[in-house]
C-alpha cells in the first residue's frame, strides 16, 4: 500500500502540464472579458488593487477545476490551490464587502465537494451549478469591484454567459450520459436563442456559427476530459464573439 507522500508524487507526475496552465490561463479570460467589457463603457469604472487579489483568486480555481477534471476527482493536488484561493478570498474582500467574500467562498466550496463526491455530481443539475456558480461568482466580483454597482440588466446579459459554461461543460459533466447527444443539442438551442437577446451583428452571428461548428464537431468526437483545453478554446472564441462591444 502506498503512503500519502508517494501517493501525491503519483498524482503530480499525471497531471499534463504542457495543457495546465494554458487551460487555466483561457478559463481566466472567459471569466474577465464580459465584465471588463462592460466595465471599459462605465464612465466611474476604478481598476482598484482588488482585482489583483481577484486574478490570484481565479488563477487558483481555474488550477484547481483543470486538474479535477483532468484526473476525474480523487486528487489531492487540486486540494492545493483550492486551499489558497480561499485565503485569496478572505484577505482580498472580507474587509471590503461580506457579499463578495460569500459570493467567492461558493466556487471553491463547490469544487472542494465536486472533487470528493465527483460521480454523484456528473449530471445535468451538476452541470447546471457549476455554470451559474462561474457565470455569477467572478464575473460579478469583478463588476463590483471596477463599476462599485451592479443592476438587474447586467445580471440579465449573463444569461447567455451561463448557457455558453453549460454548453461547453457539458461533454466534462455528462461524457458517461447516454442522452448525452440529446441534452447538448438542447443546450446548443437554448444557447442560440438567448444569444439572440444580444444586438445582432456580425460577430454574433459568427458565434452562432460557432456555436453549430462546435455542436457538430462535439457529437463527432468522444467526450473526453483530457480535451479540456479544446472545450475551453472554443468557450473563449465563442464568449468573445457574443459579447464583442
Amino acid at each position: 500500500m502506498q503512503n500519502p507522500l508517494s501517493h501525491f508524487k503519483l498524482q503530480i507526475q499525471d497531471i499534463d502540464w504542457r495543457s495546465l496552465l494554458p487551460n487555466a490561463f483561457l478559463m481566466m479570460c472567459c471569466w474577465s472579458y464580459v465584465p471588463f467589457a462592460y466595465a471599459i463603457q462605465i464612465k466611474t469604472t476604478v481598476f482598484s488593487h482588488d482585482l489583483y487579489s481577484l486574478f490570484a483568486y481565479q488563477i487558483c480555481i481555474a488550477l484547481a477545476a483543470t486538474i479535477i477534471f483532468d484526473q476525474q476527482g480523487g486528487s489531492l493536488t487540486s486540494i492545493i490551490p483550492l486551499l489558497i484561493s480561499f485565503l485569496f478570498a478572505i484577505s482580498g474582500f472580507l474587509h471590503g464587502n461580506v457579499f463578495l467574500f460569500i459570493l467567492l467562498l461558493l466556487p471553491p466550496c463547490y469544487l472542494l465537494i465536486f472533487e470528493l463526491y465527483l460521480h454523484e455530481f456528473q449530471n445535468p443539475v451538476g452541470l447546471l451549478v457549476f455554470g451559474l456558480l462561474m457565470t455569477l461568482s467572478i464575473p460579478v466580483a469583478f463588476t463590483f469591484i471596477s463599476v462599485k454597482f451592479l443592476s438587474w440588466s447586467y445580471l440579465l446579459k449573463l444569461i447567455p454567459l451561463l448557457m455558453i459554461y453549460c454548453f461547453y461543460y457539458a461533454p466534462l459533466f455528462l461524457s458517461d450520459d447516454p442522452r448525452f447527444p440529446m441534452i447538448e443539442g438542447g443546450l446548443g438551442v437554448i444557447l442560440i436563442l438567448t444569444m439572440l437577446t444580444r444586438p445582432i451583428k456580425a460577430t454574433l452571428l459568427l458565434a452562432i456559427a460557432l456555436v453549430i461548428l462546435s455542436w457538430w464537431l462535439l457529437q463527432r468526437s468522444v467526450a473526453n476530459p483530457h480535451n479540456q483545453i479544446f472545450y475551453t478554446l472554443l468557450q473563449l472564441l465563442t464568449t468573445i464573439l457574443t459579447f464583442w462591444v
